[in-house]
């Protein structure tokens, strides 16, 4: 059997830095928490009250980097801290609905990507640790991604978060090349735990939509997938 990188497939995984920062002041003079302080130049416009030197209350702030909006939030400030229901909108398309403490992403919620997928479940420090469970057709699963998933791989136990599907995933991953080393699967068989492979990519990369390089890991895995099928289409009865 080919082997492949496992390990360099899910090394593709980094972390995601959380929203907020330190505090900077709003064009009222009222504290904020600087969540784009590691981009250039960024400023704040607040719509509500300030409180005690702080943006409090509900309202929408408008972020900007260099002078060119950047993200807008609707929601409530407490203390300078997004707390609570909000609506993030990004001026890349990015656009998030849930609940945020302290100005993470935190709590039940819903990121939709500019491509039009989304990624719903809970949130913890701007990660998504707990995927809502997809509707299952019969017969098997199907990924967000569209890739059909075997039962033996949808049967894999990916929860946790972000990190534990990716150490999950390997560790899966590592066992089919220890069996295939054990073993001459032949062509077929061969394609077989390869497509899996792709599967278990697949799968790791849906459940892991905060990371900037989710979507290039799914592409992979479903470049596994097609190859796979079309040996097994070609060489299997």
């Amino acid at each position: 059997m080919n082997r492949i990188g496992l390990a360099s497939l899910l090394a593709m995984l980094v972390s995601a830095a959380g929203l907020a920062g330190e505090f900077a002041r709003t064009d009222k003079g009222c504290l904020v928490q600087d969540w784009n302080a590691q981009r250039s130049n960024p400023s704040y416009i607040w719509s509500g009250q300030c409180v005690g030197g702080f943006a409090d209350g509900k309202g929408i702030l408008l972020s900007l980097v260099d002078g060119q909006v950047f993200s807008t939030t609707e929601g409530t400030l407490r203390k300078g801290s997004f707390n609570g229901p909000a609506v993030i909108q990004w001026a890349k398309g990015d656009r998030y609905e849930g609940e945020l403490q302290n100005g993470t992403l935190s709590g039940h919620g819903t990121y939709r990507y500019p491509n039009g997928t989304t990624a719903s479940g809970v949130f913890s420090n701007s990660q998504l640790v707990q995927a809502d469970a997809p509707a299952a057709p019969a017969g098997g699963s199907q990924s967000a991604g569209g890739a059909a998933v075997s039962g033996e791989v949808g049967s894999v136990d990916l929860t946790g978060g972000c990190q534990a599907a990716q150490q999950k995933g390997q560790a899966y991953m590592e066992r089919l090349g220890q069996q295939a080393n054990n073993q001459d699967l032949g062509i077929c068989g061969s394609a077989r735990a390869m497509h899996k492979i792709g599967e278990m990519t697949v799968r790791v990369a849906e459940l892991c939509h905060e990371i900037p390089t989710w979507t290039q890991l799914r592409d992979e895995g479903q470049r596994i997938i097609r190859e796979s099928q079309e040996t097994m289409d070609g060489s299997c009865g």
